[in-house]
């Protein structure tokens, strides 16, 4: 498939926040009865992580394009988030993320999974190329 973004990525129009929440919402709830369900073969625990605007650079065939996804979950093998458009699995990508003392890491990844979710709107997971603590971006609930 051809690289179909240039330098960078221009998303027309704004990601409405209250209908990302609620998408977000609705597929934490199928999740949850599709668990209950079949459970799951996930070694790692998914910890919710609702960040409005995670920055990301893919890489396909030598060109780089910055995106800005909406998260929904942090496990320490990947990411979860919702992105105005698909992605083609098996892009690498470079993903920032702010750890709670409100420095940058960048953790390298490889689109695993892209799903269409809602209009636009498509459901997308990260596997990083190596593990993170979670607890070093997450607050703890409680």
């Amino acid at each position: 498939m051809a690289w179909p973004f240039r330098k960078a990525l221009r998303v027309k129009g704004k990601l409405d926040r209250a209908e990302v929440d609620r998408l977000i919402e609705q597929l934490e709830f199928q999740s949850q009865c599709h668990q209950r369900l079949l459970p799951s073969s996930r070694r790692q625990q998914r910890h919710p992580y609702r960040v409005a605007t995670i920055s990301m650079v893919l890489t396909q065939d030598g060109q780089d394009a910055t995106l800005i996804v909406s998260g929904r979950n942090l496990s320490a093998d990947g990411l979860g988030f919702l992105h105005a458009g698909p992605l083609e699995e098996g892009t690498s990508c470079r993903v920032r993320l702010v750890n709670l003392q409100g420095q940058e890491e960048h953790v390298d990844a490889i689109v695993a999974h892209c799903r269409p979710a809602k209009g636009n709107l498509h459901e997308v997971g990260v596997k990083f190329d190596r593990s993170i603590d979670p607890d070093r971006f997450i607050r703890a609930s409680g």
